[in-house]
């Protein structure tokens, strides 16, 4: 999986997630240091709560 994302931009891993995983992105409404945070968040509840397949490929967009 990691190869896939490999050297992909945010635009490229997303044209990735729709085609394997048949998901669409959640748009994030905020800017600058709140979307470092967000991501932060998304990445812990994902972890604890085992769902949110949208929010799991914008993780990967953003590592």
């Amino acid at each position: 999986m990691k190869r896939i994302f490999q050297n992909k931009n945010k635009k490229e891993t997303w044209v990735v997630c729709e085609k394997l995983f048949g998901i669409v992105g959640v748009e994030m409404n905020i800017k600058g240091d709140e979307i470092e945070k967000e991501g932060f968040l998304w990445r812990g509840d994902r972890i604890l709560s085992k769902k949110g397949v949208r929010r799991a490929g914008n993780s990967f967009s953003e590592n």
